[in-house]
C-alpha cells in the first residue's frame, strides 16, 4: 500500500466509515417509529449498501487506524439517534447537505493524489492509477446522485 496515496485518500475512508454508521443508527431507529410510512427506509436501505461498497474500495488503498475507526463509528450512530428524531424533512435536507460533503471529501481525495502523482510522476503504475482514479470518481458520482435523491425527497417528491 502507498502510503503517500493513503493519506490523501484517508479523509474520504473516515467519512465513508461515520456515513455507514449514520445510517445504520438512522435504519434502527427509525424502525421505532410507528408511525413512518412503507417504504420510507427503502432510500436509506440503499444508500446504505453503496456506501458499504464504496468503504469496500477505499480499504483497498488505505487502512484507518482502529482508534479512529471507533470514534468515527460513534460519532455516526450518536448522529443517526439525533437525526432519527427529527422530523423527516429536516433528515432528508440534512443528508442532502452531507452527502454534498461527502462528494467532496473524493473530490479533495483525487485532487491531493493527482497533486503528489504529478510531484512525484513514478509513485503509482498508471494502471494503479486509472483504478484509483476510477473508484474515486464513481464515489464521488453516487454521492452527488444520493444528495440530489436526498433533495427530492426533502421538496416532497419520490426517491
Amino acid at each position: 500500500m502507498n502510503r503517500v496515496i493513503a493519506r490523501a485518500v484517508m479523509p474520504a475512508a473516515v467519512a465513508e466509515l461515520q456515513a455507514i454508521s449514520i445510517y445504520e443508527s438512522e435504519i434502527f431507529f427509525l424502525k421505532l417509529r410507528p408511525w413512518l410510512r412503507p417504504g420510507a427506509l427503502a432510500p436509506f436501505l440503499e444508500i446504505l449498501e453503496e456506501e458499504r461498497a464504496h468503504a469496500g474500495s477505499m480499504r483497498e488503498w488505505t487502512r484507518v487506524p482502529a482508534a479512529l475507526a471507533a470514534l468515527n463509528i460513534l460519532a455516526g450512530w450518536m448522529l443517526g439517534l439525533f437525526f432519527a428524531c427529527l422530523p423527516m424533512k429536516l433528515v432528508y435536507l440534512a443528508h442532502d447537505w452531507a452527502e454534498v460533503q461527502a462528494a467532496r471529501s473524493y473530490t479533495d481525495a483525487l485532487r491531493a493524489a493527482r497533486s503528489r502523482l504529478a510531484s512525484e510522476p513514478g509513485l503509482l503504475p498508471a494502471a494503479e492509477w486509472e483504478r484509483l482514479s476510477g473508484a474515486l470518481s464513481h464515489a464521488e458520482a453516487q454521492e452527488l446522485e444520493h444528495a440530489r435523491r436526498f433533495g427530492r425527497l426533502a421538496r416532497g417528491g419520490g426517491a
